[in-house]
C-alpha cells in the first residue's frame, strides 16, 4: 500500500529537523569551551600569582599603610588630647554619643611593637617590630584655657628693721623726699599692682600741715618723675606728737609690668613744716630734692622705714590648639620605604 505525504507534512518534518543539533556542531562547541576553560584557568594562575605573599616586604607595607591610616582616621575626630609627644599620643574621640580613650604608643627602642590601647582595654600590638615611629604637630597660636589671676594681697616690698636708731626728716616746701621700690616677682609674672603704703610719721607743729603721699613713675636714671599714678592726702592734725605707722590705700596704681619699680613720694603741700617721717641710715633707694622736685638726688646714706603691699597678676593656663599631626612609620623591613601621612583635626583640640 502506498502512502504519499502531503507537502504540509513533509514541511513539519523538515522544521522539527532543523531544531536539533547536528554532530558537527556539538564537536566544534566542545572544541571552543575547552579552549575558553584553559584561558580561564591560566587567566586566574596568573591574578594568584599577582597577589603579594603575606609574608613579604610588600604586604607588610601595605599592612603599614593601613594602620597609619587608621591611625590618621581616628585622630581625625580627635576632640581631647590628653597628652601627645613624638612616640605616643592618647586622645577622646565619641563613639555612640559617649567618650571612648584612645591611646597609640611607641617606646623609642627599634624592636619595640606599636601599641594600640582601646578605652582602658587591654593593649593590642597592631605591628611587632617598629623600627620608628614618630609624630610631629602643626599648632596654632597659644590660647587660654584660664585667663590671668590676680592673687591675694601680700608684701611687695619693705624696710623695717627690727632694732634701729630712727632720724627725723622735716617735709618742708622744696625738701621733698621719695623711697624707691621694686618686688621680686616670679619670671613668669604678668603685672602688679600696689594697694597700700605703711611708714612712720608724726606732727612737727603747728598741726597745719598737708603732704601729698604720691606714687610716680620712675625714669631712665632710676629717679622720680613729674607723673603721678595715684595720691592721696596726710594730714598732719591727724597725726600724733609720737611715731605712728600710717597707712594710705590705692586703687589706681596697676598694670604694673614686672621688672619696673616705683616711687613712694613725699611732697609738701603747706605749713613751714608739713609732717615728719622716720628714717634710717642705711642705701636702699632713698632720694631727696631741694627745689621743688625740679631735681632729685641719691643719699646713700638713708632709707624711709615702710611696707608696700599688693596684688600680683598670675598668668592663666595655656595651651596650643592642634591643627594637623604628621604620623611617620617605619617597621625596617628589606625593600621597605618609610611611610608618612598627616592627620587633619577637625576640632582642634588644645595641646597639653
Amino acid at each position: 500500500m502506498n502512502f504519499t505525504l502531503s507537502p504540509i507534512k513533509l514541511s513539519a518534518m523538515a522544521t522539527r529537523r532543523k531544531c536539533g543539533f547536528t554532530l558537527l556542531e556539538i564537536v566544534t562547541s566542545l572544541t571552543i569551551m575547552s579552549v575558553l576553560v584553559v584561558a580561564m584557568g591560566s587567566a586566574l594562575i596568573v591574578a594568584s600569582r599577582g597577589l603579594p605573599d603575606p609574608n613579604s616586604p610588600l604586604a607588610e607595607n601595605i599592612s603599614s599603610a593601613r594602620m597609619i591610616d587608621q591611625i590618621a582616621a581616628e585622630l581625625q575626630y580627635a576632640f581631647t588630647v590628653n597628652n601627645a609627644s613624638t612616640t605616643g599620643i592618647e586622645f577622646i574621640v565619641e563613639r555612640n554619643g559617649s567618650p571612648v580613650t584612645i591611646n597609640y604608643s611607641w617606646s623609642g627602642l627599634a624592636g619595640d611593637p606599636l601599641v594600640r590601647q582601646y578605652d582602658g582595654g587591654t593593649p593590642v600590638d597592631l605591628f611587632p617590630s617598629v623600627t620608628d615611629f614618630n609624630l610631629s604637630y602643626d599648632l596654632g597660636a597659644a590660647v587660654f584655657i584660664t585667663l590671668p589671676t590676680e592673687g591675694s594681697e601680700i608684701e611687695l616690698a619693705k624696710y623695717a628693721p627690727i632694732l634701729y636708731s630712727g632720724l627725723d626728716y622735716k617735709i618742708k616746701e622744696l625738701n621733698w623726699l621719695g623711697q624707691y621700690f621694686k618686688p621680686i616677682l616670679e619670671l613668669d609674672a604678668v603685672s602688679w599692682r600696689v594697694t597700700r603704703v605703711v611708714f612712720r610719721a608724726r606732727e612737727h607743729g603747728p598741726n597745719d600741715g598737708l603732704t601729698l603721699v604720691q606714687i610716680r613713675t620712675v625714669d631712665d636714671a632710676e629717679l622720680p618723675t613729674s607723673t603721678i599714678i595715684e595720691q592721696s592726702v596726710m594730714i598732719e592734725a591727724d597725726l600724733g606728737a609720737s611715731y605712728t605707722w600710717r597707712q594710705f590705700v590705692f586703687n589706681n596704681v596697676a598694670n604694673i609690668s614686672p621688672g619696673h619699680g616705683l616711687y613712694l613720694v613725699l611732697q609738701w603741700v603747706q605749713s613751714k613744716n608739713s609732717a615728719v617721717v622716720e628714717y634710717v641710715a642705711d642705701p636702699t633707694g632713698f632720694v631727696t630734692t631741694t627745689d621743688g622736685g625740679l631735681n632729685w638726688s641719691f643719699n646713700s646714706d638713708k632709707s624711709l622705714i615702710y611696707y608696700i603691699y599688693g596684688k600680683i597678676t598670675m598668668p592663666g593656663e595655656q595651651a596650643y590648639p592642634i591643627r594637623s599631626v604628621q604620623i611617620g612609620l617605619d617597621t625596617g623591613q628589606v625593600d621597605t620605604t618609610r611611610l608618612q601621612t598627616t592627620a587633619l583635626l577637625l576640632n582642634q583640640p588644645t595641646k597639653p
